[in-house]
């Protein structure tokens, strides 16, 4: 059981870097500029919180993290043909309209094995990429139930430049932000250590407007930080 374990592990590892590479690779062909912020990550376990105002904001957020992650995503991307199954053995965790319960269970038993997790906690694309969404509670009930530390990230993108079309998938419409050749500025915001109980509803949802409000402000910075770029 140890050594299928371990095999499990590595495959997981390998799947992650083999697709980390080709996240860079093609982020390098489809953006025009990708501009991160430099912040060093406490060690072990943590939850990275991301905005997200494009379709393929996990690829591009797993090619700037030199670590294996599990992302929480839409369980439509695990019905596409070729993908489905690279995803799932890379340990990537899908959300269904109605097993999110399931999810965050299963992100928290990755976090207890010292896994990192990405999570979009909007939920959806946002409408407006210019504002954060209100927050779904999964990351802060994460971070509670297992002590591991959010990382909040804000992503900056040009409005202008998201295109959006309609994709069938399993004979199932969906909508496809695509941001293609305009500039990438992510923003990497210091670690959140919440503590209370989980159970505690009104705590939890105080957290998530913390964790929201936070996540804004390193959007609003990345505007800014992207107009200096720019004019340079």
């Amino acid at each position: 059981l140890l050594k299928k374990m371990k095999k499990h592990y590595y495959l997981e590892n390998f799947l992650y870097f083999v697709g980390r590479s080709i996240a860079r690779l093609y982020t390098k062909i489809d953006l025009k500029k990708q501009i991160k912020s430099k912040k060093q990550f406490p060690l072990g376990a943590k939850i990275f919180a991301v905005n997200h105002p494009s379709t393929l904001d996990p690829l591009y957020i797993m090619s700037s993290i030199k670590e294996p992650v599990h992302a929480l995503l839409t369980e439509d991307v695990f019905k596409i043909f070729g993908l489905n199954k690279l995803i799932a053995w890379a340990g990537h965790v899908a959300v269904g309209r109605n097993s999110g319960l399931i999810a965050l269970n299963q992100a928290i038993t990755l976090l207890t094995k010292n896994r990192s997790i990405l999570i979009f906690p909007e939920g959806m694309v946002s409408k407006n990429s210019q504002q954060v969404e209100k927050l779904k509670t999964g990351a802060v009930r994460m971070a509670l139930a297992t002590g591991a530390p959010i990382i909040p990230i804000g992503i900056c993108v040009d409005p202008q430049k998201i295109k959006k079309f309609t994709i069938k998938i399993k004979n199932q419409e969906n909508q496809f932000y695509w941001y293609r050749r305009g500039a990438y500025l992510i923003t990497y915001g210091a670690p959140i250590y919440f503590t209370g109980e989980l159970n505690n509803q009104e705590l939890v949802r105080n957290h998530s407007i913390i964790l929201r409000n936070k996540i804004q402000q390193l959007l609003m910075r990345g505007y800014r930080l992207l107009e200096l770029a720019t004019t340079k």
